[in-house]
């Protein structure tokens, strides 16, 4: 074993170790933007994306772009019907607002907005993008449905009830079922909800959601100018608190992360940089996680330190 082998095969049982105390399944895979070196623990097996869907959704998009499918200079208009519940800022805007889907797919990203996401995923369609993973040798990653669609089988499963939800509305549902609250309130009724609708669709790999991150840095996913307009996006990132929370100063990630069933499922994945340069690409998926979200946050940020750190040691700076 080489001098760099030991290193990464190190950073591997470090990565193991944290992953280790996590109570649930966490995945995690590393790929080395030179070398092409991968290591990782868990990393051949499929997961929930949740939020980290929009990653392939984001790729999709430009080459819909560069195939002129897509363009994304239109503008288009907000009303009720693009409402969707979840994470993001349109659901509190004023309708009638025209973003142009360059907007959507920013908003998608640097604020995993969900109505942004849907808009986009709507002009591709779900089996679009799962077939240009598929075209870019990425089979595990499969995007099924749209947000909306995700959190509504994930609500109707904790209660039949939800099926009546408006997006935007939940206070609404709380009053006229005040019996709601205490479910809202319960983890493991969203976390056994998360494994029964989500685990066998909307999955990838830890290996391939880094591998398309390394494609990105690469250029080979799109052209030149598409993957320097994605990094662009991914670099506006304002979701930190994973991955890239514990980076010493000259470091970052450029990243989008993922969570979903009550902190079931919380992810991260993107790429890090040293010196403005990406090094390495970094996915770390979960399923069935228990226990609050931050100490899964933590334990993300502690994967986050430690390959930045062995990257350091690498590159000849310090941990």
């Amino acid at each position: 074993m080489t001098g760099k082998e030991a290193d990464l095969e190190a950073l591997r049982r470090t990565i193991g170790g944290i992953a280790g105390h996590v109570p649930g399944r966490l995945g995690v895979c590393v790929r080395d933007l030179v070398t092409g070196s991968e290591i990782g623990v868990r990393a051949d097996e499929p997961l929930p994306m949740a939020s980290v869907c929009k990653l392939p959704v984001l790729v999709s998009a430009y080459r819909a772009h560069e195939a002129g499918r897509l363009n994304l200079g239109e503008r288009v208009e907000l009303d009720e019907s693009c409402r969707c519940d979840g994470s993001g800022l349109f659901n509190a805007f004023d309708l009638g607002l025209r973003p142009t889907v360059h907007d959507l797919l920013l908003m998608m990203i640097v604020v995993s907005d969900n109505a942004a996401t849907d808009l986009v995923v709507e002009r591709l369609t779900p089996a679009a993008v799962t077939s240009d993973m598929r075209a870019l040798g990425l089979s595990s990653i499969r995007v099924d449905r749209l947000v909306r669609d995700i959190l509504r089988d994930l609500r109707v499963y904790v209660d039949p009830r939800y099926a009546e939800l408006v997006p935007g509305k939940g206070e609404e549902l709380l009053r006229r079922y005040p019996d709601l609250k205490a479910k809202e309130e319960d983890p493991g009724a969203w976390r056994n909800a998360a494994n029964a609708t989500i685990a066998q669709a909307d999955t990838a790999t830890p290996r391939d959601i880094a591998r398309l991150c390394a494609q990105i840095a690469g250029a080979t996913c799109a052209s030149a100018a598409s993957c320097e307009a994605m990094l662009a996006i991914l670099g506006e990132q304002q979701l930190n608190g994973r991955l890239p929370r514990d980076l010493p100063q000259g470091t970052s990630y450029r990243h989008k992360t993922g969570t979903i069933g009550g902190g079931s499922v919380v992810n991260d994945a993107g790429l890090l940089y040293l010196d403005d340069v990406p090094v390495a690409a970094v996915a770390v998926l979960s399923r069935d996680v228990r226990g609050p979200i931050y100490r899964t946050n933590a334990a993300i940020a502690r994967i986050g330190r430690a390959v930045c750190d062995h990257y350091r040691m690498a590159h000849g700076g310090r941990a």
